[in-house]
């Protein structure tokens, strides 16, 4: 008896232990050996214990699952492409790729400087190509996943999908399904597909239409700079062609200027002096008036020219002494005009009074106010970092109702900031482009928290018919109608734990209550 127990607890160590995990080559090899000897050992212990064992364990079984991880061991350590990908993979696995690409595009534009903004603009679609990439090699592991029963590809590609976490092949479920320890979890390869592969399908979608905003918004910023460069030339080409043409005019000014006060101060001091000479003659000459004639008419021709030159006036007043003597006297009066110089400098003065006194006013509340285009800018950046925190948020699944509503949440914040910016802007193709992804996002969170929401209440139903059941079969003895209601509900909470998705968050414990069910309905179905 005590030799059946030995056997029976080292025929269950290997039964355990009998797993290939996927970590290093070091470790294949420490694994292969170790596999061989347990096949050895197993195939001893059949030799000389089968019938001794033939009702405890099945160690032919053991043996075939034992024979067929070492046969798996020894191909990957065959195959130079597998060893390298086991080596290197692991730091260029899809999700590393993305963390990093996630990295990359975490940038501020530096919307003031041309040069600058042009190499982020490089990053930018160096990043959507990685991207693309990333999404076409996904599509690739994942339909190599789904149609291949090669362990070995599937180990290949597992590596290439799952970044730096260890896995493990368990063997098969009842179902056929490949069995793989992964994340703390017992998974198969059909819900690893529903889950990590969709995460990353859904990460680099999100990543990709960030690259997208980011690299429209650099586009659009280079080219207002451009725009501003070329406006900025033209002004100073107008500024240094205006600067030209008032130099010149202050070339030409003074001179034309500068001859009508001296003509006119010739002829003022002619007049003068003859003047002078007729008063004591007194005399007044014909001459005389001829000349103040003339210079009346010189006075007209120069107040007539467009330009402001000095003017120059003379007025003679002959008057006639009370007495028979007639005398003649001439008042000359030059009165000198404004300096052109003077004048600019009173039009100086003008335009430094203040503001108020121009009749001009500002509306700070306007200025404060943002414009829609920067409102529109910032309901966009908003809208990509709730996305993003919501994708991050639901990876690694499954997870708690807690989770999948806040990652709803904000999936629905960020879609209601794209819906508000107006259609009119330049933003707004960005935006729709972004809306479709994130309504599609959405839709699929919240059908992912709808089933978690039927499965946790499949699963609370469940236990409160499990607890009914067990109150009524309390005390017994009792008639056969009181078990059967017992055995109905036992039936109806074991149904419910069925119908409960095996990749929602409560499908552990569900399995572990529908056992107990199960025995707790054999039990009572005896009755």
């Amino acid at each position: 008896m005590e030799l059946l127990e030995n056997l029976v607890k080292e025929l269950q160590n290997y039964q355990d232990n009998l797993s290939l995990t996927i970590d290093t080559c070091p470790g294949l090899v420490r694994q292969k050996f170790w596999l061989v000897n347990a096949q050895e050992q197993l195939q001893i212990i059949k030799n000389n214990y089968d019938d001794l064992l033939k009702d405890e364990i099945d160690i032919d079984s053991l043996i075939v699952e034992a024979n067929w991880l070492k046969e798996i061991t020894s191909e990957l350590l065959t195959d130079d492409d597998f060893l390298i990908e086991l080596e290197w993979g692991r730091e260029s696995s899809l999700k590393e790729q993305l963390k990093q690409l996630d990295e990359s595009l975490k940038i501020t534009l530096k919307i003031d400087n041309e040069q600058a903004l042009k190499q982020q603009l490089q990053q930018i679609k160096l990043s959507q190509d990685q991207i693309r990439e990333i999404q076409l090699n996904l599509e690739k592991s994942t339909q190599t996943l789904a149609e291949t029963d090669n362990e070995v590809e599937i180990i290949k590609k597992l590596i290439y999908l799952l970044e730096e976490s260890v896995f493990s092949i368990v063997g098969y479920n009842n179902d056929g399904e490949l069995l793989i320890a992964y994340a703390g979890q017992i998974k198969t390869l059909k819900s690893i597909l529903e889950q990590d592969c969709d995460f990353i399908k859904l990460l680099s979608n999100t990543l990709l239409e960030q690259a997208n905003s980011l690299r429209k918004q650099a586009e659009e910023y280079i080219k207002q700079l451009e725009e501003e460069k070329r406006r900025q030339a033209e002004e100073q080409k107008q500024k240094k062609t205006a600067k030209t043409r008032n130099q010149n005019e202050q070339i030409k000014s003074p001179v034309k200027s500068s001859r009508l006060p001296i003509k006119a101060l010739l002829v003022a001091s002619t007049v003068a002096a003859l003047g002078y000479a007729g008063w004591t003659s007194g005399i007044a000459t014909p001459q005389i008036q001829q000349l103040l004639n003339n210079l009346h008419l010189s006075q007209n021709k120069d107040e007539q020219k467009p330009n402001s030159q000095p003017q120059t006036s003379a007025n003679l007043e002959t008057a006639q002494k009370p007495n028979t003597e007639q005398q003649t006297s001439v008042n000359l009066a030059v009165v000198q005009t404004q300096n052109p110089e003077v004048q600019t400098s009173t039009n100086l003065e003008t335009s430094q009074k203040p503001i108020s006194e121009q009749e001009t006013s500002v509306n700070l509340e306007a200025i404060q106010k943002p414009n829609p285009e920067q409102q529109a800018a910032a309901n966009l950046e908003t809208a990509q970092k709730l996305a993003m925190e919501a994708a991050v948020m639901t990876q690694n699944s499954p997870h708690p109702l807690e989770i999948w509503q806040k990652s709803q949440a904000k999936w629905q914040e960020a879609v209601n900031l794209l819906e508000a910016i107006p259609e009119n802007l330049p933003i707004s193709v960005q935006a729709k482009e972004k809306l479709n992804v994130y309504r599609t996002n959405y839709t699929a969170i919240s059908n992912r928290l709808i089933a978690e929401e039927k499965a946790s209440a499949n699963l609370e139903n469940a236990k409160k018919l499990a607890m009914e059941a067990a109150v009524i079969a309390q005390n017994p003895p009792h008639p056969a109608e009181v078990w059967q209601q017992a055995k109905a509900k036992w039936q109806e909470a074991i149904s419910l734990l069925e119908a409960i998705p095996n990749n929602t968050f409560v499908s552990v414990q569900a399995k572990e209550k529908l056992t107990v069910y199960r025995t707790n309905y054999a039990a009572v179905s005896q009755r």
